[in-house]
């Protein structure tokens, strides 16, 4: 699906970023204009056994075998402890795969904000419930009002996609095991325990849709979710990006006033002429004003590591990065690129002009694994006479690792100005051999 996008409807001039909402950092790819970047994100992409689908089908299919086995008293206690623990794990499980795909896109949103224009970001997923699943006091409702809210602001539309295709809804393994049932049971009993069965899941599959819908509608996206054809998806979304009207206007004070403690959601509504035509637009917006949508100030090692696993993040310090390798074990020798024009410079205690610069860098394995670490500051500094000719010169910063063995590593760094507290990233992929 993706390697089909990338070969065929990827047009020249687009810019494609790509990254996982779990906790495969080695398939992350920023903005590119590049096919060949984006072809080797998408061949480190990996499946997640602990993603919201998992393993429970195999799980479930075991609990089915062994069901009939037991004694009549026995077997339904062994059961009843069974389907407990399941339904626990598959709380657990749910919790941190939704935790990672809230927490993915609002690091997107923040992003995306700092771009300018209109912007389209594709979410491939199975679900994202509204609600936990077996949970009737918990709910969702919070981070997806952040959400919309950051998508709406960063003029950016989600568009769902659920590469499933179309949903017979039939009997499975995983959705057998979400009920207890009895071959010994009478006929009457079976076919109700089937009907309650296929009931259920009928109600976990409309939860787990109802937040892609939900994310789609509210920011003036779509929703495609039975189509056994993603890349025809991906198509219409890559044409609804053709054209468009902008529509400002000024609110009254009364919209960014509290309902109680809650903030204030306006709705907005479109209406055309024409009766055929459908309008696709944000659905409304919270009553935040501009001050507090604002960040509080955060340390040295927050701003850096925020920089650092923050997706798609802006570079105001024009970053390079070059990496190359040697020797036998292989070392990763690394060379930072920074133009002193975009630093901050303050005059010292000598009179000299000083900038501060802080540098995280991380090095990670093909499958997003951690292999090396580096927290260091540089001081740089020129006397007046020289600080001129000096600030037109590349300023070049190192960065060498020690590696385990040959193949494939990404390069990762954040900056960060002391004197300004601005930040920026650079990422390198390289081939050991």
């Amino acid at each position: 699906m993706l390697r089909r996008f990338v070969d065929k409807q990827m047009r020249d001039g687009d810019r494609v970023a790509l990254l996982c909402t779990g906790k495969n950092l080695g398939a992350f790819q920023p903005f590119t204009t590049d096919k060949e970047l984006l072809r080797s994100a998408i061949g480190r992409l990996r499946w997640n056994p602990f993603s919201r689908t998992g393993l429970s089908g195999a799980v479930a299919a075991e609990e089915l075998e062994m069901v009939p086995i037991l004694s009549k008293t026995k077997g339904y206690l062994q059961s009843l402890e069974r389907e407990r623990a399941l339904n626990e794990y598959a709380y657990f499980r749910e919790q941190v795969a939704v935790a990672g795909t809230f927490n993915a896109l609002d690091g997107v949103m923040q992003s995306l904000a700092a771009m300018p224009g209109r912007k389209a970001v594709v979410l491939i997923s199975d679900g994202l419930p509204m609600q936990p699943t077996g949970s009737r006091f918990l709910d969702y409702l919070s981070r997806f009002h952040r959400l919309i809210d950051q998508a709406n602001t960063a003029a950016a539309r989600i568009y769902p996609v659920r590469p499933g295709g179309l949903d017979t809804r039939s009997m499975t393994a995983d959705t057998a095991s979400s009920r207890l049932y009895y071959a010994k049971d009478s006929f009457e009993a079976r076919e109700a325990a089937l009907r309650a069965i296929e009931k259920k899941a009928y109600a976990s599959y409309q939860n787990k849709q109802a937040g892609l819908e939900v994310l789609a509608e509210a920011t003036g996206g779509a929703c495609f979710r039975t189509n056994n054809d993603p890349n025809k998806a991906l198509a219409l979304i890559q044409n609804a990006q053709g054209g468009y009207y902008l529509i400002g206007y000024t609110p009254a004070e009364q919209a960014f006033q509290k309902d109680g403690d809650r903030l204030r959601f306006n709705k907005l509504k479109l209406e055309t002429v024409r009766p055929k035509l459908k309008l696709s637009y944000r659905r409304g917006y919270f009553g935040l004003d501009e001050k507090d949508r604002q960040p509080a100030a955060r340390s040295r090692l927050e701003a850096l590591t925020q920089a650092l696993i923050r997706p798609l993040a802006a570079d105001p310090f024009d970053l390079a990065l070059e990496v190359e390798s040697d020797g036998a074990p292989p070392t990763l020798m690394a060379q930072i690129h920074i133009d002193p024009r975009r630093l901050r410079f303050a005059r010292n205690a000598a009179g000299d002009y000083q900038a501060i610069i802080d540098v995280l860098a991380i090095t990670l394995d093909k499958y997003g694994n951690l292999i090396d670490q580096s927290d260091r500051v540089f001081t740089v500094s020129s006397p007046p006479d020289r600080f001129e000719a000096a600030r037109v010169k590349d300023l070049v910063l190192p960065y060498n690792v020690a590696l385990p063995q040959a193949g494939g590593y990404q390069v990762r760094l954040a900056m960060r100005d002391a004197e300004s507290g601005q930040t920026g990233t650079a990422l390198q992929y390289v081939v050991v051999k």
